[in-house]
């Protein structure tokens, strides 16, 4: 009898194993990027409610290289995901422009990045041109970036 619950639980404990190896390969394949967040997180304080756009997105890119989730999230709520967990740094941070359109904001900004792996990122290291797009929030007033896209 001893000799079938000890095999009993060897069967167990190999289940277990290979159903958390099997969770662990299937989160690197579906989520490559969610590694990088996890290594080296630092924290970058969210601007004063009276920051300007352009003040918001540089902390934005901060926060982006800092790998600071909770700062990138509150200042884009949404545009935190996989790919920009892969961005090893952002550099050289420079607002080009800054222009108002029909309802929004436009905060033009170049920057040098480097990812943790370019194939993962979606874009190469280098220069990087990028619009941000930034509304007024309802219940503060603050500036917070509503959408982006290449510049």
């Amino acid at each position: 009898m001893s000799i079938m619950l000890s095999r009993r639980r060897w069967l167990v404990g190999a289940a277990v194993l290979i159903a958390v190896a099997g969770a662990v390969v299937g989160i690197r394949v579906f989520y490559p990027g969610q590694w990088s967040c996890v290594v080296g997180a630092g924290h970058v304080p969210v601007p004063a409610d009276d920051a300007g756009p352009d003040v918001v997105v540089r902390t934005y890119l901060r926060a982006l290289s800092a790998h600071d989730r909770s700062t990138a999230q509150e200042l884009y709520p949404g545009g935190v995901d996989g790919k920009s967990c892969n961005i090893r740094s952002i550099q050289d941070v420079r607002v080009a422009a800054v222009s108002v359109t029909e309802d929004r904001v436009r905060v033009t900004a170049q920057y040098t990045q480097t990812s943790f792996d370019e194939a993962e990122s979606g874009s190469a290291d280098g220069p990087v041109g990028r619009n941000y797009y930034l509304d007024r929030t309802r219940d503060r007033g603050t500036w917070r970036i509503v959408d982006a896209g290449q510049g």
